[in-house]
């Protein structure tokens, strides 16, 4: 394998861009003619076609050396089996795309609310970054320094609104969960998180309703039956909607004097990695959600 630099085509402005060019040699195609196999890098790097100045000839050389280094560089990586070229490929890859793909995974894996926050935290990421990609190569420090700034600073709401604290917080995080998770993959080596702080959740005041409220909201007319059912329910047992949603009767155990759930949590399962959890249901309980109808299909699987 040769790596070389190559100055691109000449500009309007009589510059030419620097690219770093992989050549693998020849491969033999299905009707026996020879196809080179070639890969290409490019260079924030450029040079004056024709120097005019001495400021352009000193710029021209900086970035030839500069060019040199970094081919010298990738040289000894490759030599030393340290970072091999298919690495490099995927460190050049589209870091978009890569979020785009988590979406789609914890579309199947996790509750809607949570898929929901992926897609905002992306409709951010592209509109930070002013393009259609980015790549892992340009996840940095300074990178994601400068997404913390917007989200605090300058993100908007469809309202045009600023985020709020806690909102923030989850768009960062969710970049962070696939930054981690490329690092986990190996797509990248040095994890530029090391290096920056999270965005911190304001702690939100929780308010719960009495027994009082709760027996009165029991006894209060709804259009929706299943929703106050299924309301009543969540109280009752302090189960999650996400949860409650995805019941089944098969999940229902009944003993002489109590019953007991046994549910996979949505929040806690991954993949096909469940987390069972067992509620027992006493007695006394029983009265914020019984209906005259058991419960039906509009919130729980058959």
């Amino acid at each position: 394998m040769i790596i070389f630099i190559e100055k691109r085509a000449l500009k309007e402005d009589g510059t030419r861009t620097l690219r770093l060019i992989y050549d693998y040699g020849y491969t033999i195609k299905s009707n026996g003619s020879r196809q080179r196999k070639r890969e290409h890098e490019v260079l924030d790097l450029f040079i004056y076609d024709k120097p005019k100045t001495p400021a352009q000839r000193k710029h021209n050389k900086e970035h030839m050396l500069l060019a040199e280094t970094i081919k010298s560089k990738r040289l000894v990586e490759w030599q030393s089996q340290k970072h091999g070229f298919e690495d490099r490929t995927k460190r050049s890859a589209s870091f978009i795309d890569y979020f785009q793909r988590q979406i789609d995974i914890k579309e199947q894996t996790s509750s809607t609310s949570n898929h929901s926050i992926w897609l905002s935290a992306r409709k951010h990421l592209l509109f930070y970054c002013g393009k259609n990609d980015l790549s892992f190569d340009e996840l940095d420090k300074d990178w994601l320094d400068g997404f913390k700034y917007y989200l605090t600073n300058e993100a908007k709401t469809k309202s045009d609104t600023p985020l709020s604290r806690n909102t923030q917080s989850s768009y960062f995080n969710k970049v962070r969960a696939a930054i981690n998770e490329a690092h986990r993959e190996g797509i990248i080596r040095d994890n530029p998180l090391a290096q920056v702080t999270s965005i911190k959740a304001k702690t939100t005041k929780r308010v719960y309703l009495t027994l009082d409220e709760v027996n009165a909201l029991a006894q209060t007319e709804c259009r929706y039956q299943v929703l106050r059912r299924a309301f009543l329910f969540s109280c009752a047992t302090g189960m999650r909607w996400c949860d409650i949603h995805r019941l089944t009767w098969s999940e229902i155990e009944t003993f002489n004097s109590h019953k007991r759930i046994i549910f996979d949590q949505a929040k806690l399962s991954h993949g096909d990695a469940k987390s069972l959890q067992y509620l027992d249901i006493q007695s006394q309980q029983n009265h914020f959600w019984v209906a005259p109808k058991p419960l039906t299909s509009a919130y729980s699987r058959d």
